[in-house]
């Protein structure tokens, strides 16, 4: 939902022996996060860890989100659009790596689980959203093309309007796993 650059002068891919020193923990934002998004290649490479004052962990690389097609086509990302692409546990699976080590050395807690998707509703609105989109840059838009961003931010709303049944389907995965 947005893009930024910073620059960490002393930073680290997720190691597991940073797990106890991390000051964020986050984990539970993270798996809203990537559900949100429908991103199923979260892994270790793509959480930095800045060791500066502390250590403090931060997702990034988001380039295969919405689905897990390579410049999809409008077709392709309709298909995100269903009840079976909502509720699918494959991101939980293909993220399954890094998200059991997060949460076992790191955190994890069912009601902040519900907590990251009360939040997330509360603050990604279809308004919200509205504005990020207007805040585009043509050159974007251009590149992209204006169905696929339409289509983009519809499957983000849609997702969002149904955070609450994707958390309680990554809560009751997660005590299966």
């Amino acid at each position: 939902l947005a893009f930024f650059s910073h620059a960490y002068t002393k930073s680290s891919p997720l190691q597991r022996r940073l797990l106890p020193s991390i000051k964020n923990k986050d984990t539970e934002r993270l798996i809203i996060l990537d559900h949100i998004l429908n991103n199923h290649d979260r892994h270790e490479g793509n959480i930095i860890c800045d060791i500066n004052d502390g250590i403090e962990m931060y997702a990034i690389d988001h380039s295969h989100i919405f689905t897990k097609a390579i410049s999809p086509s409008v077709d392709v990302l309709e298909k995100e659009l269903t009840r079976e692409s909502l509720m699918s546990t494959s991101i939980l699976i293909d993220n399954k790596k890094l998200y059991d080590m997060l949460c076992a050395g790191v955190s994890y807690n069912e009601n902040e689980i519900r907590n990251m998707s009360k939040m997330a509703k509360e603050k990604i609105t279809p308004a919200a959203v509205e504005k990020v989109k207007k805040s585009l840059p043509n050159m974007w838009i251009n590149s992209v093309g204006n169905d696929k961003i339409n289509k983009i931010f519809e499957i983000l709303n849609y997702r969002v309007s149904h955070i609450e049944e994707i958390s309680e389907m990554i809560i009751e995965e997660r005590r299966k796993m």
